[in-house]
């Protein structure tokens, strides 16, 4: 029997071990032939059907999570266990699909045996390995090589670089074929809405109109007339009514703006801020009060839609420099009616999560 404490970890030694590997990882950067990961993303983004996963062993575990980053970053993707589908579930393949094999030596027996089957069902298949030279990569449409300089194993035998460079390279690849596609944040799936890991990808998933606040026609007395104006939910006027009778709205409305609107299309006119009246009183004084609001309004004002992801909206409120940010996005119909239907703050995307 063994005596003696079990030898514990030591610091030194994990700092060496973690160096080790840093340098593992960098030769796969610094080798990688960046050509053939850019077609790849290409052919994932243009894959007019489902993109499968699949792998034998740690590399399937691998594959198994890349097919997950691709479903949350908005791609259609399945995982396709080799086994089952070499007895008979290869027929969920189709035309237009495309099968990503994750094999370290590319000699995996049963991917070797799923090329042809996956073939013959019209799907394009897709062999990633270290082993440029191997059966896989031989037999696939197209293969991908992850340069390997060792594994940090001692023995060099557990897929432990391999497998940290297979998931850089697949989730990665997940992003940039996201990008490629163009997938706006609304178009990501929300994987579970109701536990708290989900919370982050529901809330990116609402969409303006879930947040904004609605204006509507009514009767309301400004001024001493009765005329037909937008509810006070959100602040209006008319392009023709003068600062001084808007003052009231614009200080109690609780927005730090006036929305100025055609009341007879509804179409905003443009947007009249706390900052605008101050620059206004600093310029003209008083005399400023006497103008009327199509004058001092900023018609080039940002403005959103219903449909527009929340986040989006969220972005162009607080754009990079040298873009000033604003706390507040009038929402129309469409940019070009402009026909006002809310307004959404940058107080309520907070609320939301955002």
């Amino acid at each position: 029997a063994r005596s003696g404490a079990m030898p514990s970890a030591c610091a030194s030694d994990l700092r060496r071990l973690f160096e080790t590997q840093r340098q593992y990882v960098t030769h796969f950067f610094d080798e990688v032939a960046y050509g053939s990961l850019r077609d790849f993303c290409q052919e994932v983004a243009d894959c007019g059907g489902t993109v499968y996963f699949s792998g034998v062993g740690k590399s399937g575990f691998v594959a198994q999570k890349v097919s997950a980053t691709m479903v949350s970053s908005g791609g259609k993707s399945a995982w396709l266990d080799p086994t089952d589908a070499l007895r008979g579930d290869v027929g969920v393949l189709r035309e237009n699909d495309l099968l990503v094999l994750f094999s370290k030596s590319g000699s995996s027996d049963e991917l070797r045996r799923l090329v042809p089957l996956a073939r013959a069902r019209g799907a394009r298949v897709v062999g990633v390995t270290s082993d440029a030279r191997s059966a896989l990569a031989d037999t696939s449409d197209k293969s991908v090589v992850l340069p390997l300089e060792r594994e940090l194993c001692p023995f060099d035998l557990a897929p432990v670089t391999s497998c940290a460079i297979q998931m850089l390279f697949g989730d990665t690849c997940a992003v940039a074929a996201m990008r490629a596609r163009g997938t706006g944040v609304a178009e990501r799936s929300v994987e579970n809405q109701e536990s708290p890991a989900g919370e982050d990808d529901a809330t990116r998933a609402l969409a303006v109109e879930d947040v904004m606040e609605d204006v509507h026609l009514c009767d309301a007395d400004f001024s001493g007339k009765k005329e037909n104006r937008f509810a006070r939910a959100a602040p209006t006027c008319g392009p023709e009514e003068l600062l001084v009778d808007v003052l009231v709205r614009l200080s109690t409305g609780g927005y730090g703006c006036v929305l100025v609107v055609d009341h007879e299309t509804k179409k905003l006119v443009g947007t009249f801020t706390d900052g605008d009246l101050r620059r206004a009183l600093g310029a003209e004084k008083t005399a400023c009060t006497r103008r009327a609001m199509k004058e001092l309004c900023s018609r080039t004002c940002r403005m959103t839609t219903k449909k527009t992801a929340a986040a989006d909206a969220l972005r162009a409120m607080a754009p990079e420099p040298p873009h000033v940010k604003v706390s507040f996005l009038p929402v129309v119909r469409d940019e070009v009616s402009r026909e006002l239907v809310g307004i959404v703050t940058l107080n309520a995307l907070v609320k939301a999560g955002l």
